[in-house]
């Protein structure tokens, strides 16, 4: 406390020669005014109504929103902070939630739901392009409360986000806290689907054993694309089948990768770990440039199994389609795959297939993947190599390698199951 109240005393001094220039009439206001409240200074309510008064310049009016309301529920005064972030500016202009999501993180984790509930009703009349933001904000905090139930019931919400992640950490977060009849009910529906039988078989391999063997069964007659054998296989290793899921007799290429990587998917013995490796180490040569996304796929699973070998390999052979007017899709399909799994090494290699001027754009989640996995030294390394001539540089993409990684560590701002 006391370590707070001389920050506050410091920010005080500090907006005093801001406010008396008279150039920020809203933000220096603000800022003095939660100083002042963390210091018990009764003058904090003029100061806010102050800042308040001054909300909406010409530019950057959600800048003078967030940044209000986001003090104000740092304070506690959630209240107001929702009032603050009704004000506007919603006519038509672009939204930009990434100004007030901390303070619906907030308001989240204080149980104030009746005021996201509020907040959620006017949001989503504007008919948002993306609200991915404020799920993190909202969904994904409730997540880590451990409130499944109201995080499955807000997700509906959330039509034009992918959501998939989000609903089935929830899910397991209801099986995992003994509330299995009311888990199982949100997979069943999903089962005539061969894609749902993992993620069901991950929850109650014995339940789903059946289906998945007779699925085995009859994988030869069905029309099976490499993703539902991706499926089917991940299933049958689950289910303890995974033995048999390799032993389809598939002559393609992509479809005996595809197996492969269902079985390392589900993080297998092993024994079926080196079986899997065997089976994808002679097809994975034959891949072409058109279905390099099998073989980062491959390559993801088996550096998760621990089959690193083969995921060099796999990556090696993705990177070798890095040519021409190729270059970038690629790079960036491999780098983004690689960096989230912490295949870092791999991501390396492929960035380097750009030219040193284009790296800048694709350089970004090799950086969030550093920060990610704690290698912190090499993201400051790979940052000393981009241009600084704007914020947008080696600021913006630092900020968002730290802020992925506050997301990962901390409490409200998870990582998705």
């Amino acid at each position: 406390i006391d370590s707070a109240r001389e920050l506050a005393a410091l920010a005080c001094r500090e907006a005093i020669p801001v406010l008396a220039d008279g150039l920020d009439t809203c933000m220096a206001p603000a800022s003095l005014a939660a100083a002042l409240a963390v210091l018990g200074d009764p003058a904090a309510d003029a100061r806010f109504a102050e800042a308040e008064a001054n909300l909406f310049p010409e530019t950057n009016a959600f800048e003078h929103v967030g940044h209000l309301a986001t003090l104000l529920a740092g304070l506690g005064r959630d209240d107001h902070a929702l009032a603050v972030i009704l004000k506007g500016p919603w006519d038509g202009r672009d939204i930009r939630e990434n100004y007030f999501v901390g303070a619906l993180a907030a308001m989240t984790a204080r149980g104030r739901f009746d005021l996201i509930e509020r907040f959620f009703d006017h949001y989503f009349a504007q008919d948002p392009w993306s609200a991915d933001k404020v799920l993190d904000a909202t969904v994904g905090v409730l997540l880590a409360r451990g409130d499944f139930a109201r995080a499955l019931a807000w997700l509906p919400r959330f039509e034009r986000c992918s959501t998939d992640a989000l609903e089935r950490r929830a899910i397991h977060g209801l099986w995992d806290s003994n509330q299995r009849t009311d888990a199982w009910a949100r997979v069943e529906p999903g089962l005539p689907s061969i894609t749902c039988l993992p993620f069901a078989a991950a929850l109650d391999p014995a339940r789903v054993a059946a289906e998945v063997e007779a699925r085995l069964a009859r994988a030869m007659r069905d029309d099976l694309r490499p993703g539902h054998l991706i499926a089917l296989a991940e299933a049958a290793t689950r289910t303890g089948a995974g033995a048999r899921a390799l032993a389809l007799p598939f002559t393609a290429a992509v479809d005996r990768l595809a197996l492969a990587t269902g079985v390392l998917q589900a993080g297998p013995s092993p024994a079926l770990r080196d079986a899997a490796v065997a089976l994808a180490t002679e097809p994975l040569t034959q891949i072409r440039a058109d279905d390099r996304a099998h073989l980062i796929d491959l390559g993801v699973a088996a550096h998760r199994a621990g089959a690193t070998d083969l995921a060099s390999a796999a990556f090696a052979r993705a990177r070798s389609f890095a040519v021409g007017r190729e270059v970038r899709w690629v790079v960036s399909e491999i780098v983004r795959a690689a960096s989230e799994v912490g295949a870092l090494g791999e991501a390396h290699a492929a960035l380097l297939r750009m030219p040193r001027s284009a790296r800048v754009h694709e350089s970004r989640p090799l950086i969030t993947g550093c920060a990610l996995h704690g290698e912190f030294a090499a993201a400051i390394r790979l940052l000393e190599h981009l241009p600084n001539a704007n914020l947008n540089d080696r600021g913006n993409i630092s900020l968002a390698a730290i802020a992925a990684a506050a997301r990962a560590r901390l409490p409200g701002l998870g990582e998705p199951y």
